[in-house]
């Protein structure tokens, strides 16, 4: 990124930028207030933290699914609408099969690359009916084909109605996600909404 402003008094500057996840970062002066000496007495880069994180996956696209139970209250799409409980999206469920040995999924495009630091799962209108073993992969093209890799991956516990379970990790970049499930406390995989949290 450029930046330009830099007071030459010796006060501090503070720039602001999209987190970014590096090993190293190069400052480069390309001018200065001075014709002979151009130098920079110190400069901090700042960790990100999880508290700054924000939603970045409402409304967000959906680009595929594994199944989905109908076309309107149980779609796909419904699963990051910011709507739960209603007749017109009540979350995504998968088509009815076995309570385990799932393989059950919805791949969402951030639109862009986010650190991503944790994830919360609504469930429905109805207790002890979500999805319970999952698995949440990042991807930088979206294909899910081989180069994606595991952001989280554990078990959600029973919930209640209408309940949000939160689960956060070691913050990763990626733009492209997907969500599996491999078993639920019913006969669908099932989410009421997903919502995931970076910067």
């Amino acid at each position: 990124m450029t930046v330009s402003g830099i007071p030459n008094d010796g006060s501090p500057y503070t720039v602001s930028f999209p987190s970014r996840s590096v090993t190293w970062v190069k400052f480069r002066i390309a001018g200065g207030s001075s014709t002979t000496n151009v130098g920079l007495a110190e400069i901090k880069v700042w960790q990100a933290s999880a508290s700054d994180a924000a939603l970045v996956s409402l409304n967000k696209t959906v680009t595929g699914y594994s199944s989905q139970y109908d076309s309107s209250g149980w779609k796909a799409t419904n699963i990051n609408d910011g709507i739960v409980n209603t007749t017109t999206s009540r979350g995504w469920a998968s088509a009815y099969g076995s309570s385990s040995g799932r393989n059950e999924w919805v791949n969402l495009d951030l639109g862009q690359t986010y650190l991503l630091s944790y994830f919360t799962i609504q469930n429905e209108n109805g207790s002890n009916r979500n999805v319970k073993d999952y698995v949440l992969y990042g991807s930088t093209t979206g294909a899910f084909a081989g180069e994606e890799f595991v952001i989280s991956s554990g078990t959600i516990p029973s919930l209640s109605n209408l309940a949000t379970y939160s689960i956060s990790f070691t913050p990763i970049s990626a733009r492209y996600v997907r969500f599996k499930g491999t078993s639920s406390y019913s006969n669908y995989v099932l989410a009421g909404e997903l919502s995931l949290f970076g910067q």
